[in-house]
Parts: structure tokens; sequence; C-alpha cells
């Protein structure tokens, strides 16, 4: 059985290659990592390139800047919108995030991934691993009803030799840490921050849950 993985370098999809791996039978393995003009992308790249290469596991990038290049989220380096804005109510402050969501972005991610592994592996069995969970955004494309019409036509278009899995779609991400430490995951060399900058922003939404779950950073990504 060939796999190919979701790769973004953060905690979840780290955690999910972490997991393939210790099946013995899910050694060949293939991670793709997608350039979709999100301001993060330099701290995110570096993450997925460490994760494969301590993992042995080959990585390929894709670029798709272009698809979303009309889109309206703050993650995206051609909207110049902080992606958390620090508001002051008296003595008490609130981080406001708006527009974190990337239109279909799952859709397009899996779409390429299902096409690459038609490509790659004709007439064999492959299936295609992103690492949604339950999160605090409620996202459509992380749903359990999403992934199910993607399975339907993976498989549809591709023979039935395709399939498409989210293992921990249902897990929050307190038991998405659990696993990771037991996995011996190197947290500390994920990245999360949606801000874009060398170091982590520590009030967008991805930062947040990180210090909620006590997720820390290298000292270096500090």
């Amino acid at each position: 059985m060939k796999n190919i993985i979701l790769l973004s370098g953060g905690l979840d999809s780290t955690l999910l290659l972490y997991y393939l791996l210790r099946d013995k039978e899910k050694t060949d393995i293939i991670a793709v990592f997608f350039d979709y003009g999100q301001k993060s992308l330099v701290k995110e790249q570096q993450a997925a390139k460490t994760i494969t290469k301590k993992t042995g596991v080959k990585l390929i990038s894709i670029n798709l800047t272009d698809v979303f290049r009309r889109s309206q989220s703050s993650l995206l380096k051609h909207n110049k919108k902080l992606v958390t804005e620090i508001k002051k109510y008296g003595k008490h402050t609130r981080f406001i995030s708006k527009n974190t969501e990337v239109e279909f972005r799952n859709g397009v991610f899996l779409s390429n991934a299902i096409s690459l592994a038609m490509q790659l592996y004709q007439n064999e069995k492959v299936t295609v691993y992103y690492g949604a969970t339950k999160g605090r955004e409620n996202y459509k494309d992380c749903s359990v009803i999403f992934n199910e019409y993607y399975k339907l036509l993976a498989k549809y278009a591709s023979n039935d030799f395709v399939d498409v899995q989210a293992p921990f779609m249902c897990m929050g991400k307190d038991e998405v840490v659990r696993i990771a430490k037991g996995l011996n995951v190197p947290i500390g060399q994920t990245w999360s921050c949606y801000g874009g900058k060398e170091k982590p922003c520590g009030i967008c939404p991805a930062c947040l849950d990180r210090k909620i779950l006590g997720v820390f950073y290298d000292n270096k990504q500090r």
C-alpha cells in the first residue's frame, strides 16, 4: 500500500506522519507540502523539511499560489491586514482574529494529492492522509461529512484505487498533544503561528492553542 500525507509542518500533520510511521506496513510514504501564498510559508516549509529529513520521508512541494491569489483570508501574504488584532477594553485585552479561513483549502489540497497519487501510482492502492482535527474554528473542510464526500470522490475518480483518510478528525487539540508526546513527536520543531514573522506572534489562534496546551517551540524558534 502506497501512502501520501499532506504535511504543513504543523503539529497535527507532523503527528500524523509519526503515527503512520509506527506501522511497519506504512513505510512507503510521500509527504506533500503546499505553497499557497501563506504568510507563514518560510517557517512552515523549514519545519516540513526538518521533519522529513529526520524521518527519512520524501518531500514533494507544490505551488498553488495562483489558485488562492483572490482569497480574502488574512493568512495570505497579499492580504496586508493583521491575522490578529489586539483590542483594549478598559483593563481587559482581547485578541481578535478575522478571516482565518482559506476558501476550500483542504478541497484544493486533496484534489491535488489525489491527482498526484493517480499519476505516481497507476493502478495501485494509495491512501491520501490529512491531519484535520476538531478545532475552535469549525471549518467545513475539516468536518466528517467533508471527509466522507472526498473519500467517495477519490474512489470514484480513481476506479477505487485511491482512498482519503483523516484519522484525527474527531480529536481535540488536547488529545492530539497527548498522542504526540506518547510517540515522541518533535513538537518543538513544528510550526503553528499564522503571523509570518521569524518568531511566533503568540496571539493568533494557533499560538493561543499552543499556550493553553503548554506546547512550546524549541529555543531557536521562540
